[in-house]
């Protein structure tokens, strides 16, 4: 076993907004799914580390509370360039890290998603 953290992007689709018709239509035909009207929650890991302490003490500390506990925690777009600009300056064996975070954030594609993070031990 061994410390895996991940960052998802989740991205909630409406039932009732009629600009994600397609996309709503688009995940139930992959995933072979139908859920009725209901909204669904489209979810996929956009940020991996393996036994990276000290990037996992960061969300300890600034985003669960000191909580280690393993459990999914919100992650907004400014605590992520907090993490980005912390590699940069004072964990420059994680430089490549800010780096990933600065290219996922710049993503068009991104916008309006929400992120998350989650470790497993």
């Amino acid at each position: 076993m061994g410390l895996d953290m991940y960052v998802s992007a989740n991205r909630y689709l409406s039932e009732w907004a009629s600009n994600q018709t397609s996309a709503r239509a688009a995940v139930k035909e992959a995933l072979y799914f139908d859920n009725g009207d209901q909204a669904i929650v489209v979810s996929a890991t956009v940020l991996y580390w393996r036994k990276a302490d000290a990037i996992h003490e960061w969300f300890v500390e600034n985003i669960q509370e000191g909580e280690d506990n393993c459990l999914e925690y919100y992650v907004s777009r400014e605590q992520l360039c907090e993490l980005a600009a912390l590699c940069q300056t004072d964990l420059p064996l994680y430089i490549s890290t800010a780096a990933a975070i600065d290219e996922l954030l710049k993503d068009p594609q991104y916008e309006g998603w929400n992120f998350s993070y989650q470790a497993s031990w």
